[in-house]
C-alpha cells in the first residue's frame, strides 16, 4: 500500500479509538447525571434486605424479650428500617441495638399494636389542631405528606395532655406506615419512605419559641425517634426570609443527602416547578399549593383503619 493509503488507515484508526473514548465519556456523564442521589436512594429503599444487614436484623431481634420478638418480627420491615437506619453510625451494632430496645420499649408504653382497634381519647381534637393531609405519589411511588403551618393551633396543642398527643402522633405516624405498605403491595416495590410538604404561609414566630418550640420538637421527634428512615424529601414552601438566610448558612456543612432531602422554596408558583423536576407532577399536588389533587385529611384515614379494626402485620 501507498505512504497516502497508509496514512488513512492510521488517521482512521485515531478517529475511531478518540470517538470510542468520546462516547464512553458520555455514556459516563449520562449514566451519572441519571443517577440522582434520590435514584440512589429510591434504589436502595426498594432492595430487599443483604446479608450483612441480616445480622444486625438478628441481632436487634435477639435484643428483645420473646414477646417483643415476635411482635416486631411479625413486620420484618420494621427492623430493618432501623438497621438501615443506623448504618453510618460509628458504633453501628452498639446503636442499632439501643435503638431497637427504645422503640420496642416505646410501643409497649403506647399500645402500638393496638392503634387501631378504637378511637384513642381526645383525637378528634388533636386531628382539629394539627391537621394533616394525604396526597398524591412522586415518580418513584413515594406518597405526599401535606401540613399548613397555618392551620396549626399551638396554643390549643397546648391544653392536650402532652403523653396523651404524643400517643396520638405515634397512631398517626403509624396510619403513614400502613398507608406506604398498602401502596408498596399495590406496586409491587417497597417503598417505606413519603414526603413531607410544609405550606409555612402564616407562620407565626411565636411558634418557635418557649413552651411552643419544645412540644412542637417533641411531636416531630416522635417520627425521627420511633419511625426512623422514613423520610425521602421536605419542602418548605412559602419560607420567610429569615428561612432562607439560616438555610445558606448551614447546608454547606450538611452531608450531599441530607441537603437533597430539605427544600426551600419561595411561592407557590415557584415550588410547582421545582416539584415538577423532581418528579411530583401538579396532578399530585394539593388544590392549596397550586396543584389539581384532592387530598385526604389523616384523620378520615386513620377514622378509616379504626373502622376496619386493621390489625398489626396486616
Amino acid at each position: 500500500p501507498s505512504p497516502l493509503a497508509g496514512s488513512q488507515q492510521v488517521f482512521g484508526f485515531v478517529r475511531f479509538v478518540v470517538c470510542a473514548v468520546v462516547l464512553s465519556l458520555e455514556m459516563a456523564e449520562k449514566a451519572g447525571a441519571a443517577l440522582s442521589v434520590e435514584d440512589q436512594i429510591s434504589e436502595q429503599e426498594a432492595k430487599p434486605m443483604t446479608a450483612d444487614e441480616k445480622k444486625f436484623f438478628d441481632a436487634a431481634l435477639a435484643s428483645l424479650t420473646k414477646e417483643q420478638q415476635t411482635k416486631f418480627a411479625s413486620v420484618p420491615l420494621d427492623v430493618l428500617l432501623i438497621v438501615r437506619g443506623f448504618a453510618n453510625e460509628e458504633k453501628r451494632m452498639e446503636e442499632t441495638l439501643k435503638a431497637t430496645q427504645h422503640i420496642a420499649e416505646w410501643r409497649d408504653k403506647v399500645g402500638y399494636y393496638e392503634f387501631f382497634e378504637k378511637h384513642l381519647e381526645g383525637d378528634s381534637q388533636f386531628h382539629k389542631v394539627w391537621p394533616e393531609y394525604i396526597c398524591g405519589t412522586d415518580k418513584y411511588g413515594h406518597f405526599v405528606q401535606g401540613i399548613r403551618i397555618g392551620e396549626i393551633d399551638t396554643d390549643e396543642l397546648l391544653k392536650l395532655d402532652e403523653e396523651q398527643l404524643l400517643r396520638l402522633q405515634g397512631q398517626k405516624m403509624k396510619s403513614y406506615a400502613v398507608y406506604k405498605q398498602d401502596l408498596s403491595k399495590a406496586s409491587g416495590v417497597q417503598r417505606y419512605k413519603h414526603t413531607m410538604l410544609v405550606d409555612l404561609h402564616n407562620i407565626s414566630m411565636s411558634m418557635l419559641m418557649g413552651k411552643k418550640k419544645n412540644l412542637l420538637k417533641k411531636i416531630f421527634d416522635i417520627g425521627s425517634t420511633y419511625y426512623p428512615e422514613t423520610m425521602f424529601k421536605i419542602y418548605l414552601i412559602n419560607a420567610p426570609l429569615v428561612f432562607r438566610a439560616i438555610w445558606a448558612v448551614i447546608k454547606p456543612w450538611l452531608h450531599p443527602i441530607t441537603v437533597a432531602k430539605v427544600n426551600l422554596l419561595g411561592s407557590s408558583k415557584e415550588a410547582l416547578k421545582k416539584f415538577e423536576l423532581d418528579g411530583l407532577p401538579a396532578s399530585q399536588v394539593p388544590k392549596w399549593l397550586g396543584g389539581t389533587y384532592e387530598p385526604v385529611l389523616c384523620f378520615d384515614y386513620v377514622s378509616q383503619l379504626i373502622a376496619e379494626k386493621r390489625p398489626h402485620a396486616s
